[in-house]
């Protein structure tokens, strides 16, 4: 299901409307659908390192810029090597050099 996922953005689509959360998401941030209907984006973002980021955020596992708030705000790397904020956070950061 995965696979089929990542590779049929409809699938997505069809997740995203059939689910009330994510579909309130989605409509607050229409960023959000671009970026989960995306199967490239979805790919980068299911690759091992990420993934793992991302439960350490949500863990509050301390990793680098991740603060009192347990990484809300923390920017994450997307493709490209540039970093983004957390939707909903305001804005993009760039990663320090």
């Amino acid at each position: 299901m995965v696979q089929q996922m990542l590779q049929n953005p409809a699938v997505m689509q069809q997740m995203i409307d059939s689910n009330p959360m994510l579909k309130q998401m989605c409509e607050q941030n229409p960023q959000m659908r671009s970026v989960l209907t995306n199967p490239a984006m979805m790919q980068q973002m299911m690759t091992p390192e990420n993934m793992g980021a991302a439960m350490s955020m949500m863990q509050g596992g301390g990793g680098p810029g991740v603060g009192a708030m347990g990484g809300a705000g923390s920017p994450m790397q997307m493709p490209g090597g540039g970093a983004s904020a957390l939707p909903g956070s305001g804005e993009a950061q760039q990663p320090a050099a």
